[in-house]
């Protein structure tokens, strides 16, 4: 009898310590899934308040990242939603890290580089510049053969020519939809397309896949500025003017006038086409994070703005 009630306690023990374990799990569970809640929400938060920033300054004669409301600290670093804190991160390679928004129109659009822009870039040689544009000519072939065969209609094939000033806030929706697609292109590899070097950043970091096409002028990197044909001494000049919001250049003709006047007309053509001093595309990168929690929650949002209203066209959550 002795025998038999000891093993009564001893499976009612395992049973319990199952039990105990269970509910340790399911609580477990339930905590990180109220977690991962409030992140969420925090998240989305701080990107719709960048919105409104964003749709605030729609009309704005020109758009430059010296503005407070595009790149202030106090508005995007650890900014409290909740019990949650929650920072808009900006790239920034080689250095502490960013604050702010990151607009796309800094890089130029793969779908409408030409390969002189390409070859501009460090590290992009000739034939590699000439095979991705081979590359992007193949593609959109490509989905303009399943588009007759299945009776639909893609966007219209890019013309490596920037849009008109009439249709600047209109997303280039071209064949290149990811940046990683470019790795399938031989000479393209993932160190030259996203690992930052002492010499160069990452060619990612300088490329975009969505946006209206042109390069605003006000925040467009050196080599971006340098690889859409401005020379050596039109880049520092502008580097130099636009450090602060007054001096930010208003119009396309404020910059015309540091371009070589011995530059090739067709070129000279292909570069004003490029230029524009607003930006209709920006790239949210929250970072939400709670007290005493390790695990981070970001959420990357991308947002076109036209004159009048604003438009999220991608969304993810990692």
């Amino acid at each position: 009898m002795l025998i038999v009630t000891l093993w009564v306690l001893v499976i009612l023990g395992v049973l319990l310590s199952n039990l105990s374990y269970q509910v340790r799990v399911e609580a477990a569970v339930e905590r990180w899934a109220l977690n991962r809640s409030q992140l969420r929400w925090a998240a989305r938060g701080a990107v719709h308040a960048a919105a409104a920033r964003v749709r605030e300054h729609l009309k704005d004669e020109f758009h430059s990242p010296a503005a407070e409301w595009w790149s202030d600290e106090g508005l995007y670093r650890e900014q409290a939603f909740g019990e949650a804190s929650v920072s808009l991160l900006r790239p920034a390679y080689g250095g502490e890290p960013a604050y702010g928004l990151d607009d796309q129109e800094s890089r130029l659009n793969i779908n409408v580089a030409h390969p002189d822009h390409l070859m501009g870039f460090p590290g992009v040689s000739s034939v590699v510049a000439e095979a991705i544009v081979l590359f992007r000519l193949e593609r959109q072939e490509a989905l303009e053969e399943d588009a007759e065969e299945s009776g639909r209609q893609t966007a219209p094939e890019p013309t490596g020519e920037a849009q008109d000033e009439s249709d600047s806030n209109e997303l280039v929706a071209g064949p290149i939809r990811s940046l990683r697609e470019l790795l399938v292109v031989e000479g393209v590899t993932e160190e030259l397309l996203f690992d930052a070097h002492e010499e160069r950043p990452p060619l990612a970091s300088l490329l975009t896949t969505l946006s209206s096409g042109k390069v605003n002028i006000n925040s467009a990197s050196e080599p971006v500025l340098k690889a859409i044909g401005l020379g050596e001494e039109a880049v520092a000049a502008i580097l130099e003017r636009r450090q602060e919001e007054e001096t930010a250049f208003r119009s396309v003709d404020d910059v015309l006038g540091m371009l070589d006047p011995a530059m090739n007309p067709k070129k000279r053509t292909r570069l004003e086409a490029l230029l524009a001093v607003r930006s209709s595309t920006f790239r949210f990168k929250a970072e939400a994070t709670l007290p005493q929690r390790k695990r981070a929650l970001v959420l990357e949002a991308l947002l076109s703005s036209g004159d009048e209203a604003l438009a999220f066209v991608r969304w993810q959550e990692h």
